[in-house]
């Protein structure tokens, strides 16, 4: 079953342990740490713990089980990007793709970037449908951004 994941620019709005997933929906979702939250793609958020060796029938654990769950209730999961990082994905995706940063009228002159540069960050693809065992699978979200070639 496959889930959207999204790089989404801030800080997560829960302090989260290592090595979670972070799941948002529109309606209450499956997972050990559950809260409310800002509005992204609903108020409801869990975290789950990949890890998680339960096994709940035949083969399926527990968290596996959550995370489809989740997919089937409309959740996404969520990879919270501060603004360096934004910043530092921009410059590598104008290295990349050959853009001359002056001449889309962008003044990437200066040491410490501005708006301009998230607005940059933001226009850029940073969402893939992927299936949820490859979600469970990625020992990070960091790691699960880099597989899914998500900046």
């Amino acid at each position: 079953m496959n889930i959207q994941v999204w790089r989404i620019l801030g800080a997560s709005p829960l302090t989260v342990p290592a090595g979670r997933t972070i799941f948002n929906a529109p309606r209450p979702i499956y997972g050990q740490l559950t809260w409310n939250g800002d509005y992204r793609h609903g108020r409801f958020y869990t975290a789950i713990d990949p890890s998680d060796g339960f096994v709940f029938r035949g083969n399926q654990t527990l968290s596996q089980k959550w995370a489809e769950g989740n997919a089937e209730l409309d959740a996404w999961v969520l990879i919270f990007v501060d603004d360096d990082t934004a910043i530092a994905d921009c410059w590598a995706m104008a290295s990349e793709s050959g853009v001359d940063p002056g001449g889309v009228g962008m003044d990437w002159s200066k040491t410490v970037m501005t708006r301009d540069m998230i607005e940059c960050w933001n226009s850029w693809h940073r969402y893939a449908d992927v299936d949820t065992d490859v979600v469970l699978a990625v020992n990070s979200l960091e790691a699960l951004g880099a597989t899914l070639g998500l900046r």
